[in-house]
Protein backbone atom coordinates (compact mmCIF):
# COMPACT_ATOMS: atom_id res chain seq x y z
CA UNK A 1 0.00 0.00 0.00
CA UNK A 2 2.74 2.74 0.97
CA UNK A 3 4.72 1.73 -2.11
CA UNK A 4 2.02 3.59 -4.53
CA UNK A 5 2.40 6.68 -2.33
CA UNK A 6 0.26 9.08 -1.01
CA UNK A 7 -2.25 8.15 -4.01
CA UNK A 8 -2.92 4.60 -2.43
CA UNK A 9 -2.94 5.66 1.14
CA UNK A 10 -5.40 8.60 0.42
CA UNK A 11 -7.18 6.11 -1.80
CA UNK A 12 -7.60 3.22 1.24
CA UNK A 13 -8.32 5.94 4.11
CA UNK A 14 -11.29 7.39 1.99
CA UNK A 15 -12.76 3.73 0.87
CA UNK A 16 -12.16 3.17 4.94
CA UNK A 17 -13.75 6.24 5.97
CA UNK A 18 -16.43 5.72 3.36
CA UNK A 19 -17.61 2.69 4.69
CA UNK A 20 -17.62 3.04 8.11
CA UNK A 21 -20.12 6.21 6.97
CA UNK A 22 -21.92 4.27 5.42
CA UNK A 23 -22.07 1.33 8.39
CA UNK A 24 -22.92 4.25 10.99
CA UNK A 25 -26.01 5.86 8.74
CA UNK A 26 -27.29 2.54 8.35
CA UNK A 27 -27.57 1.52 11.93
CA UNK A 28 -28.92 4.74 12.39
CA UNK A 29 -31.68 5.07 10.06
CA UNK A 30 -32.73 1.31 11.10
CA UNK A 31 -32.87 3.47 15.09
CA UNK A 32 -34.42 5.62 14.17
CA UNK A 33 -37.22 3.77 11.87
CA UNK A 34 -37.06 0.77 15.22
CA UNK A 35 -37.91 3.88 17.74
CA UNK A 36 -40.58 5.54 15.59
CA UNK A 37 -42.66 1.99 14.63
CA UNK A 38 -42.58 1.65 18.85
CA UNK A 39 -44.13 4.95 19.17
CA UNK A 40 -41.57 7.01 20.16
CA UNK A 41 -41.90 11.11 19.25
CA UNK A 42 -39.53 11.85 16.32
CA UNK A 43 -38.04 14.23 17.88
CA UNK A 44 -36.92 11.87 20.53
CA UNK A 45 -35.83 9.26 18.26
CA UNK A 46 -33.64 11.93 16.16
CA UNK A 47 -32.08 13.12 19.81
CA UNK A 48 -32.08 9.70 20.99
CA UNK A 49 -29.88 8.79 17.57
CA UNK A 50 -27.31 12.36 18.03
CA UNK A 51 -26.84 10.27 21.65
CA UNK A 52 -26.02 7.16 20.36
CA UNK A 53 -23.32 9.31 17.76
CA UNK A 54 -21.86 11.11 20.66
CA UNK A 55 -21.43 7.70 22.26
CA UNK A 56 -19.65 6.00 19.63
CA UNK A 57 -17.65 8.99 18.81
CA UNK A 58 -16.12 9.10 22.05
CA UNK A 59 -16.20 5.25 22.92
CA UNK A 60 -13.98 5.71 19.33
CA UNK A 61 -11.72 7.94 20.27
CA UNK A 62 -11.43 6.73 23.90
CA UNK A 63 -10.48 3.30 22.53
CA UNK A 64 -7.98 4.01 19.64
CA UNK A 65 -5.31 4.55 21.69
CA UNK A 66 -5.22 0.88 23.56
CA UNK A 67 -6.52 -0.94 20.05
CA UNK A 68 -3.31 0.79 18.32
CA UNK A 69 -0.81 -0.91 20.81
CA UNK A 70 -2.68 -4.01 20.58
CA UNK A 71 -2.42 -4.16 17.00
CA UNK A 72 1.12 -3.31 17.30
CA UNK A 73 2.03 -6.44 19.65
CA UNK A 74 -0.34 -8.71 18.11
CA UNK A 75 -0.59 -7.77 14.63
CA UNK A 76 -3.61 -6.38 12.44
CA UNK A 77 -4.78 -10.26 10.97
CA UNK A 78 -6.01 -10.99 15.06
CA UNK A 79 -7.93 -8.01 15.66
CA UNK A 80 -9.24 -7.77 12.35
CA UNK A 81 -10.79 -11.66 12.95
CA UNK A 82 -12.31 -10.53 16.80
CA UNK A 83 -13.83 -7.75 15.29
CA UNK A 84 -15.58 -9.35 12.21
CA UNK A 85 -16.39 -12.11 14.92
CA UNK A 86 -18.20 -9.65 16.64
CA UNK A 87 -19.67 -7.61 14.14
CA UNK A 88 -21.23 -10.69 13.69
CA UNK A 89 -22.36 -11.74 16.81
CA UNK A 90 -24.19 -8.59 16.94
CA UNK A 91 -26.00 -8.77 13.59
CA UNK A 92 -27.20 -12.20 14.72
CA UNK A 93 -28.86 -10.74 17.65
CA UNK A 94 -30.60 -7.88 16.05
CA UNK A 95 -34.03 -9.80 15.52
CA UNK A 96 -33.80 -10.10 19.30
CA UNK A 97 -34.47 -6.09 19.41
CA UNK A 98 -38.26 -7.30 17.90
CA UNK A 99 -38.38 -9.00 21.91
CA UNK A 100 -38.24 -5.38 23.02
CA UNK A 101 -41.20 -3.71 24.35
Amino acid sequence: MFRRGLAGVTTMTLLSYGGEYMAFTSVLTWLYNLTTARGVDPLQAYGFGFFVSAVYLLVSGVLAVPFGSLSDRFGRRPLAVVGCAAAGISILALPATALLT
